[in-house]
């Protein structure tokens, strides 16, 4: 077991003194010329954030923590380390807000500064940046020839990159083993893969409910696509192939 230093965001939440601190701090900065902050209490399981046309910012069905996520830019998959401190309810809670910003428009950097504004002056949130030591462990290969184990295999999302280079659209990639979530699927895409296969999450759906568990695991895929699209600043997926949103992958 080894120890690493990280940055990480120190939430505290619901102080009556940071309610001024907040606005005087925020005083200059661009906030929404509109904004409206709701309690989400329905059992709907869908989820987006990020900005729309017309400098309209939306997010539904989000917690807390995903709206800091979003706010500071932090890694989704390392918001649980990298994210310390808050209410007890920060990650049960969730809300919508609905926003617009001022003159109709709003880069993706900008829209994260309102959102950021927002939370300080809707939820008094503050926050601060700070070094931790945290324990972690390393994976590493035992043998001195670097070759896995007869039960390892290489990552699939690992592969993709060569495998499109090497082809140079002689053929379509597709691409399957290790994707588990709609964020996997727009991964795999951004990569330059044609295809991503998804099998055991409707197998898992099948298991459960049937049909309709089936339809019900395709439409989180969908709406886990949907999410991170949003969080990337990219309207659908051909925009995205447009863009080389993993530097030095994509389509040749």
């Amino acid at each position: 077991m080894n120890a690493r230093k990280i940055t990480s965001l120190a939430l505290a939440v619901g102080l009556a003194i940071s309610a001024v601190a907040a606005r005087t701090q925020n005083a200059t900065a661009r906030a929404f010329d509109a904004a409206s902050v709701k309690p989400n209490t329905s059992d709907d399981f869908r989820k987006a954030i990020g900005p729309g046309p017309g400098g309209r910012f939306q997010a539904l069905n989000n917690t807390l923590r995903e709206l800091v996520t979003y706010a500071y830019g932090v890694d989704m998959a390392r918001a649980g380390l990298q994210i310390a401190g808050g209410p007890p309810w920060m990650d049960r809670d969730r809300f919508d807000i609905d926003a617009v910003a001022p003159g109709g428009t709003a880069t993706p950097a900008e829209a994260r500064d309102m959102v950021r504004a927002l939370l300080e002056e809707r939820f008094k949130l503050q926050v601060r940046r700070e070094t931790r030591e945290v324990a972690t462990y390393d994976l590493v290969l035992d043998r001195q020839d670097a070759r896995l184990g007869a039960r390892l295999r290489a990552s699939a999302i690992d592969c993709v990159a060569p495998v499109v280079a090497a082809l140079k659209g002689r053929a379509a990639t597709l691409v399957d083993g290790g994707f588990y979530s709609g964020e996997d699927v727009v991964k795999g895409l951004a990569l330059g893969a044609d295809m991503v296969f998804l099998g055991r999450g409707p197998l898992y759906g099948l298991a459960a409910g049937g049909r309709a568990g089936v339809a019900r695991a395709l439409e989180m895929y969908r709406a886990d696509v949907a999410r991170t699209l949003l969080q990337i600043g990219c309207p659908s997926i051909p925009e995205m192939r447009r863009r080389e949103i993993i530097p030095g992958a994509g389509r040749p």
